[in-house]
């Protein structure tokens, strides 16, 4: 009789613990290069999305202000203190920085949006998110549809960030059509670029719209590129950023491209109003679900591709017939 209540007590005590009964989940790690950054947030919810349908969850990890690969560092430290992660997803500010300090990380490591230079690669499984040379491309390409002749050009960037480097590269081997053209556009192909460009925002929105200012003020050139989504993020304030200038825009005497996440509505209303005149969407939503699912993989030792790209889309003001 004794032995069988011993039984029973440990028979009560497996399916009551929370690991059988409840088959609790792994926690997996977004690494942002800034909490500021929407894109970060829409790329952790849709992680967040996609794992609770396997009872996982993903957390945001980061901190406010500048991306600063130091400050990635400390709020992964901060995360592996309070939550037991099962693998780890970071955008990439300083590739050799970051290599040598996750180096001492026992959980996987996958990089998404912005991947390691290709010296430090190894520090990473795998690299999720959209192919930036491709991204490149398509600003080059909605530029050509715009100025079939060529032009002048402003570049806004933010400096030393790998992905964003990856655009410019391909953008101007795009317009120049000259794989080897990677810097400052001379003429190639009759595309010239303006003194100061590329403009650096430093990933800021109110440094990008500072910049978008400046180059309608002072340079006025055929074309403003951004190959990320500052000038626009806040659609309120690039209104009024350009309201000096608006005439310029409307009229087509300065044409703007942007990069932006996903389709929305103010976007396509800066387009129909010629504010903006094309753009490229990333949809980081899925993004974060397809990193969760490599996450998933890397946690449970499966093997996994070295690249996942999420398609990239694109839209453009109407052209005239002939031109």
């Amino acid at each position: 009789m004794c032995m069988m209540i011993r039984v029973w007590f440990l028979a009560i005590a497996i399916f009551s613990s929370p690991t059988i009964a409840l088959a609790e989940g792994q926690t997996f790690g977004i690494v942002a290069k800034s909490l500021d950054d929407a894109n970060f947030t829409d790329t952790w919810r849709g992680c967040n999305e996609a794992a609770a349908k396997n009872n996982d969850k993903c957390v945001l990890i980061g901190e406010h202000g500048p991306a600063h690969a130091r400050r990635q560092i400390i709020a992964i430290e901060q995360a592996i203190h309070d939550h037991s992660l099962s693998a780890l997803a970071i955008s990439v500010t300083k590739s050799d920085f970051l290599a040598k300090h996750l180096s001492s990380l026992n959980i996987p490591v996958i990089a998404f949006d912005s991947d390691f230079n290709s010296a430090y690669q190894s520090a990473r499984k795998t690299f999720v998110g959209m192919d930036n040379k491709a991204l490149g491309r398509q600003l080059g390409e909605l530029a050509k549809k715009l100025y079939p002749k060529g032009g002048i050009v402003c570049i806004m960037t933010a400096l030393y960030h790998p992905n964003l480097k990856e655009r410019v590269e391909a953008l101007r081997e795009s317009l120049s059509q000259n794989k080897t053209v990677t810097k400052h556009l001379e003429g190639e192909n009759n595309w010239y670029e303006c003194p100061r460009s590329p403009l650096d925002t430093s990933g800021d929105v109110n440094k990008g719209l500072t910049q978008v200012e400046y180059a309608l003020k002072n340079i006025r050139p055929d074309l403003v590129i951004s190959v990320g989504h500052w000038p626009v993020v806040e659609e309120g304030l690039y209104r009024q950023t350009v309201e000096p200038y608006k005439n310029l825009l409307t009229t087509g005497k300065v044409k703007m491209l942007v990069t932006t996440s996903t389709i929305v509505t103010t976007k396509d209303a800066l387009l129909d109003e010629n504010l903006i005149h094309g753009y490229v969407y990333v949809d980081f939503s899925e993004i974060g679900k397809e990193t969760y699912s490599v996450l998933r993989k890397v946690a449970n030792g499966e093997s996994v591709e070295p690249y996942y790209y999420v398609p990239n889309g694109e839209r453009l003001m109407p052209l005239p017939k002939e031109q």
